[in-house]
């Protein structure tokens, strides 16, 4: 019984949640969907009593009154016709709306929160479920269905009133078949859940082999290794999965709905043998014979309609509660004490520092301590899986810990406003991202940046040695990046995508520069160039470089090797040569390849 109670607490805060941010986002679909209630109200009551008077005036041999009233009747189907037209345009556009802006409100959550929170399958499937929500019209239909229940329940007291003289067995067999088919609903609705749960994670893949593997990132490798066949058997497969999942949750259904189907044929067989035996007594005229019936019907209708839209809405929202879970996560980063000025003596420090990811037994880095200090170049090295990028992303507040504190001029970073801490870093990620955008574009991510940014822009480009290259172009720094967004649209190579992300970097110009594995495109000897030639750039600001390749570490004061994900040097490139351990090792086979 708890239980219970419990869900239907959760369904009432549901309710209240989506009805209020309906109402936020358009007043006017709230009108919209009560004049749409009311219009199929009043209509199906008129459609009940209208045929009635006019065959009871033909039968009269009452021609005035029967045109007149088949003139108004006329009349209002038409103007009925016109309005329910009006409605529908207006309600098509504010759900519209209402979806776009719900949708644009997953994607502003979705990067409010911090990254490690992405990577959590619990978030993915409620935003997962969130997005089939939206797409599917469940949020729009929700508020609409409610208040048509409301007017459902308005007609059958009016269908009632009606149907006063109809007997209590009648009634008997119509409870019956309403209790049937609130059954089948109540199967349905936790049928169509169960089914909307099974089919997120194979829908996902499905789009997967949709959507992104066919981006233009993809297109060269997928014909070198003639991975079409493979794309192609990948996303049928993923089809026939879905099928196979609609058809066993079909089935199901299927059977219940006959159920139903029966049922109803009972009641309308009911229904004709009574009003044939009550106008056959003479009890009803050829009017009242077509209104009962008519009436009956329409109760029937009504009510079984009711119960569906009952458990329609019950089925919506436990949907649309996870909507409201995913739109109600807050970010994992809850700091809010101002960040000190990174200047002389700041230090950010490791406090014996683990991190373990999700569902990982084994630890990405162990019992790290280190204290980084204002105005160091130092060289992060290691062989891969060190958890070198690992060290980075905690240091950027991406992770939290699982253990230890990070230490930002002896706060503890968790407790800093995290926007604000991010803004102390410039920061080249191993994974970096060129957006179709225009080559200005991405690097000030404005479409009309201010002239003071727009100068920054080309003083970074010209700085990373792509001024040449954008001064031959068409339009210059505003070209843009791929076809995506405008026909003339260029490509750059893989190394000139590599010094546009130093170049953005560069114009971020924090005081503290990231650079993971910057030059991983370049040849050794323009990496080396990069490297010379961004030390003149960054002058005396703190500047961190991980590298597979150790061409850093000659422009480094301070060189800290990482191994399985822990700490074990940590000094000077003399003092590390002399130690004869990792780093040496990796230094000697590195300057053989070369000599």
């Amino acid at each position: 019984m708890k239980t219970l109670f419990r869900q239907i607490d959760r369904l009432r805060v549901t309710y209240i949640f989506f009805l209020r941010l309906q109402w936020k986002i358009s007043k006017i679909s709230f009108l919209v969907a009560v004049l749409s209630a009311l219009l199929t109200t009043v209509n199906s009551l008129a459609v009940v009593m209208f045929p009635g008077f006019i065959l009871d005036f033909l039968a009269k041999g009452d021609r005035r009154n029967f045109l007149y009233t088949v003139i108004v009747f006329a009349a209002w189907e038409l103007l009925v016709a016109f309005f329910k037209a009006v409605v529908k345009r207006v309600s098509e556009a504010q759900n519209r709306k209402i979806s776009d802006r719900i949708n644009h409100m997953l994607v502003e959550k979705a990067t409010s929160l911090r990254y490690e929170q992405l990577e959590s399958p619990e978030i993915l499937e409620l935003y997962e479920t969130a997005k089939k929500c939206v797409n599917d019209n469940r949020i729009t239909q929700f508020m609409s269905g409610i208040i048509s229940l409301i007017f459902s329940l308005a007609e059958l007291i009016s269908l009632l009133y009606v149907l006063k003289s109809m007997p209590l067995w009648v009634l008997a067999v119509f409870v019956a078949v309403t209790v049937v088919n609130a059954v089948v609903n109540m199967v349905i609705s936790k049928n169509t859940v169960e089914e909307a749960e099974e089919e997120i994670p194979v829908s996902r893949v499905m789009r997967y082999f949709s959507y992104e593997l066919i981006k233009p990132a993809y297109a060269k490798e997928m014909r070198a290794f003639d991975l079409g066949s493979y794309v192609f058997k990948r996303h049928s497969e993923s089809i026939d999965e879905l099928i196979d999942i609609e058809k066993k949750y079909y089935t199901k259904r299927a059977r219940f709905i006959n159920y139903s189907s029966v049922a109803g044929k009972a009641l309308s067989v009911t229904f004709y043998i009574y009003c044939i035996f009550r106008f056959y007594s003479g009890l009803l005229t050829v009017g009242e014979f077509t209104t009962s019936l008519n009436a009956m019907f329409r109760f029937s209708q009504v009510t079984n309609s009711a119960v569906s839209k009952l458990t329609e809405i019950s089925t919506r929202g436990i949907l649309l509660g996870k909507t409201m879970d995913y739109l109600n996560i807050t970010s994992s980063a809850l700091g809010t004490k101002p960040v000190a000025p990174w200047e002389k003596g700041g230090t950010i420090e490791f406090v014996d520092v683990s991190y373990r990811y999700p569902n990982s037994k084994d630890y990405a880095l162990k019992n790290v301590s280190l204290t980084i200090r204002f105005g160091e170049k130092i060289s992060v090295v290691g062989p891969n899986g060190a958890g070198k990028t690992t060290l980075i992303g905690l240091m950027l507040g991406l992770f939290r810990p699982t253990e230890g504190k990070i230490l930002y001029n002896g706060t503890d970073v968790e407790e800093l406003d995290f926007a604000e801490y991010r803004n102390r870093f410039s920061v080249l990620l191993q994974d970096y991202q060129i957006y179709n955008f225009s080559i200005l574009e991405n690097l000030t991510f404005s479409e009309n940046p201010a002239d003071s940014e727009y100068a920054s822009a080309l003083e970074a480009i010209e700085k990373i040695g792509l001024k040449n290259k954008t001064e031959a172009l068409p339009n210059k720094e505003r070209s843009f990046i791929s076809q995506m967004f405008d026909e003339n649209g260029i490509r750059l190579s893989g190394g000139e995508e590599q010094k546009l992300a130093i170049a953005r970097a560069i114009y971020q110009n924090s005081d503290i520069f990231i650079l993971d594995e910057p030059t991983s495109a370049l040849s050794p000897v323009n990496e080396y160039e990069i490297y010379r030639h961004f030390a003149d750039i960054t002058g005396e600001k703190t500047v961190m470089y991980i590298s597979h390749r150790l061409s850093s570490c000659s422009l480094c004061s301070r060189i800290i090797v990482l191994n399985n994900g822990m700490l074990t040097e940590d000094g000077s490139h003399a003092e590390l040569m002399k130690n004869n351990s990792l780093y040496a090792s990796m230094y000697r086979t590195q300057a053989e390849l070369f000599i």
